[in-house]
């Protein structure tokens, strides 16, 4: 197999051999390859618990089994997460 490489990731890749991070391209091309294999599968398991919390929440509903949404509540946990993330960056 034959794989062109932006000009960006080529020099990004022939630096990490150079310095020693990695004996050669393949090896370093192989390792991005299985670290963007882990992400899809992290996705596809982060999916997979958000599918099943949906399905739970709709049976839930099904049954009667639901309260109120206080939409203020909702919106100041929201605003909380948000300036959590402000402040730490």
């Amino acid at each position: 197999m034959t794989v062109t490489l932006s000009p960006e990731m080529n020099e990004f890749v022939q630096d990490s051999v150079d310095r020693g991070r990695f004996p050669s391209l393949n090896v370093a091309v192989d390792a991005g390859l299985r670290l963007l294999k882990s992400y899809e599968q992290l996705q596809q398991d982060q999916l997979s618990v958000v599918r099943a919390d949906v399905e739970a929440g709709l049976e839930q509903a099904d049954k009667g089994e639901t309260a109120p949404l206080d939409m203020e509540e909702i919106k100041a946990a929201g605003r909380m997460v948000l300036a959590a993330r402000l402040n730490s960056s």
